[in-house]
């Protein structure tokens, strides 16, 4: 939000977050983290921002992607990001939620920090021994990096428990929204989005997409608007956002750009500080002062100590 402009609460956000859905245009959500990244991203003029489970495992616990954040821990961090800025912010699939039941306590939760919306994970979570995550960790060697593996997909019957079980714990307008692998089993995957229509699910999160031909499948098999992310936007990059657009996407993200950037920035900064360089030698590291004060809303601060601080002392209004 600009510092001279309108707040907005919740619900506004919510509207806002449904118009989008509602709409023709296919529009930009960065991942965001925190209330910094959530301010800048705001400043930038983007409308809506994603929770990726990543980000809550790494900015709250430090830990890899393996569901060890709990619900509460989410919804704080959520909390604080959408008191931050008007992003519409939406959490993504979070590991380990658990069954339908944890499902609804989840969307009291989210519902009650201020999400837009939040994402039915489809995976069979958290990790448990001798799945496709346990063993990749048994079998690769500990300096090699990975990605997350996919778990199995839970069976349909419980996935249309969960969403149910969501939308009847909502109170306020959280937009419910089904997530689901396309790649490499498109069919499978449009069994998967009939389900979540039947259930109820207001929009599809589509992960582990990469072909154009996966996509218009999808969107010739459902009318819910689609939020995509990963290796499909480069497909927004090459055939331009309106091919998002005609194909339903309403919401298009890259991965986790902003906290891997904002991981090496700190990096960076702090390895020259260990080297003993002076805080001079280190202004391609550093923030301008103008954007610090833009970020933290010093203006508008500065308007409300004079509104009702000043005033207080001194009777000036």
């Amino acid at each position: 939000m600009a510092v001279d402009g309108k707040r907005l609460n919740a619900a506004d956000k919510r509207r806002q977050f449904r118009r989008i859905l509602d709409g023709e245009e296919c529009v930009s959500a960065p991942q965001v983290f925190d209330p910094i990244s959530a301010r800048i991203a705001d400043d930038l003029g983007f409308s809506v921002g994603i929770g990726a489970p990543p980000n809550f495992e790494l900015a709250i616990l430090g830990a890899p992607e393996l569901g060890l954040v709990t619900v509460s821990e989410i919804a704080e961090q959520t909390r604080r990001i959408c008191r931050a800025s008007n992003l519409g912010f939406i959490v993504a699939g979070a590991r380990g939620i658990g069954n339908a039941l944890n499902v609804m306590r989840a969307v009291e939760e989210f519902e009650n920090a201020g999400a837009v919306a939040f994402a039915i994970e489809y995976q069979r979570l958290p990790v448990a021994f001798d799945s496709p995550t346990f063993r990749a960790a048994m079998d690769r060697p500990i300096t090699v990096r990975r990605d997350i593996d996919y778990e199995p997909s839970l069976d349909i019957d419980e996935i249309v428990g969960r969403v149910r079980a969501a939308i009847d714990a909502r109170q306020d307008g959280l937009v419910v929204i089904g997530r689901v692998r396309v790649e490499p089993d498109v069919p499978d995957a449009i069994r998967l989005i009939k389900a979540y229509e039947s259930a109820g699910a207001e929009a599809l999160w589509l992960g582990q997409i990469y072909k154009e031909e996966s996509l218009e499948a999808v969107h010739a098999a459902t009318a819910l608007p689609l939020l995509v992310g990963g290796s499909i936007t480069d497909v927004g990059v090459r055939r331009g956002r309106s091919y998002l657009a005609a194909q339903g996407v309403r919401v298009v993200s890259l991965g986790r750009v902003t906290l891997l950037a904002s991981m090496k920035g700190v990096y960076e900064a702090l390895k020259a500080h260990s080297e003993g360089k002076f805080e001079s030698q280190m202004a391609s590291f550093i923030a301008p002062r103008e954007l610090e004060s833009r970020v933290a809303w010093e203006p508008q601060y500065d308007e409300w100590i004079k509104s009702y601080m000043m005033s207080a002392r001194t009777g000036v209004k």
